[in-house]
């Protein structure tokens, strides 16, 4: 018995003429007689008196038309329920991240900002969803430095990467810097996107430089280049959080290939203001960096 079957039935009953029950659904007339008779061959009862082109309810079909009307009547009950249930539901936000970054802070003070009163998760490495909760509705983002298969992307960001140097250092002094420029360690961030794509873009080049320690506080690393102690390469833009200007400076590399792009993946959801809302405010975050005509000084 098909939820479809039940709809026929109560319609026919209320008209008792399969043609304007037809016209009323755009269903093809021999569609509405075909399903009442397979519904009939399923209860094996008459639930309508045939006099020719005339339709009334057999006392079975009286019986039955009570039963189908009470179905309806919960089924719509329910559907009101929920999405009341819906509309006080709390948007939640969840954010998955490859790797921590600075920028995240900023972000999440952006959207609570504009959206004072979403909850937001952030996850790291993680390819599991957090358990469903009936009071949130949820919203999944992903940052990462790709477009994802299968989700809508959005370029955020595109930013060079240059070199941190100390102020104290003769590089310092250059306004770009050349591969052949670099005679100092190497201060490295840990296992990460933005790593790899320098790794990979020196080992193109046919650089090895000497590693003087990797970790993944990005502070240690601005601040060993403070001390003079190496070099690192850094975002143009994303890493401010961490400089100390009066003693680092970003100074670009000559070839300017070498940039990433961050993007904001998503599933698009249905019609939804809220989700417009998350992505335009995060938009409107990157917008001072993709304005921003200094570099770090």
């Amino acid at each position: 018995m098909r939820l479809t079957q039940l709809e026929y039935f109560k319609d026919v009953a209320q008209t008792l003429n399969i043609s304007q029950t037809a016209a009323e659904l755009h269903v093809s007339q021999p569609a509405i007689s075909r399903s009442i008779h397979e519904l009939e061959s399923e209860l094996n009862l008459n639930l309508f008196i045939r006099k020719g082109k005339k339709l009334s309810l057999s006392q079975e079909g009286l019986v039955f038309k009570q039963t189908v009307d009470n179905i309806f009547n919960q089924l719509t009950t329910g559907l009101q329920q929920l999405e009341q249930l819906k509309q006080h539901a709390q948007s939640r936000i969840i954010f998955t991240i490859a790797n921590s970054t600075p920028l995240m802070v900023e972000i999440i003070e952006q959207l609570h900002h504009s959206l004072p009163e979403t909850t937001i998760l952030v996850r790291v490495n993680s390819h599991s969803l957090p358990a469903s909760n009936p009071g949130f509705i949820d919203y999944y983002y992903q940052l990462t430095d790709h477009p994802l298969a299968g989700y809508q992307s959005v370029p955020l960001l595109t930013e060079r990467i240059g070199i941190l140097v100390s102020n104290s250092s003769s590089l310092a002094k250059l306004s770009a810097l050349s591969l052949a420029d670099l005679d100092t360690g190497l201060i490295k961030l840990s296992t990460s996107p933005f790593q790899a794509l320098v790794d990979r873009y020196l080992t193109n080049h046919q650089v090895a430089l000497p590693t003087v320690i990797t970790t993944g506080d990005r502070k240690i690393i601005c601040d060993m280049v403070s001390h003079n102690l190496g070099i690192a390469f850094i975002p143009e833009f994303s890493w401010h959080a961490y400089l100390n200007s009066q003693q680092v400076c970003f100074v670009p590399l000559k070839d300017e290939q070498l940039q990433r792009t961050i993007y904001l993946n998503y599933i698009q959801p249905k019609e939804s203001e809220f989700h417009h809302k998350v992505v335009t405010s995060i938009q409107k975050y990157f917008t001072k960096y993709q304005t921003r005509k200094e570099h770090f000084q």
